[in-house]
């Protein structure tokens, strides 16, 4: 399954305005990183050599269970580094947040309104975990 495309569109809900984010932009793009999580808990992160990569992770779980999200750790590389979260199944959802490099104070949690949510990363460092509030969940040290 394809999560990103090579043109998608995004809204800036603290700004209100939009960008695009065109094939030029996603070709300096050496390798791209990620998983795919479907366990009702878990943890993930990327390691300090992210600075030229494209991190996605996307979660799914079983229907009728909402996700939360918690960033536990962020340390953004450049000051083009940003960071994006999509309440669904792909890239093209509705955006949770949206945090760039000039502005790297991300909310400590997001709640899904369903069951997935996109994580997107670029030149950004983060170690973050998810559970979907039904079971009990130690958030490691």
């Amino acid at each position: 399954m394809e999560i990103v495309s090579k043109h998608y569109r995004r809204i800036d809900k603290y700004r209100k305005w939009s960008t695009t984010i065109s094939a030029s932009t996603i070709n300096v793009v050496t390798k791209i990183c990620g998983n795919m999580m479907t366990d009702r808990s878990d943890t993930f992160h990327n390691k300090p050599s992210v600075i030229r990569k494209l991190c996605i992770w996307r979660i799914s779980v079983e229907e009728n269970l909402q996700i939360i999200l918690t960033i536990d750790d962020v340390t953004v590389q450049r000051t083009y580094g940003w960071f994006r979260v999509f309440d669904g199944e792909s890239c093209g959802a509705d955006i949770l947040s949206f945090e760039s490099g000039r502005s790297p104070n991300l909310p400590e949690s997001f709640t899904s309104t369903g069951n997935n949510l996109v994580i997107m990363t670029y030149g950004i460092q983060m170690k973050a975990h998810y559970n979907t509030g039904n079971d009990e969940y130690l958030k490691p040290e």
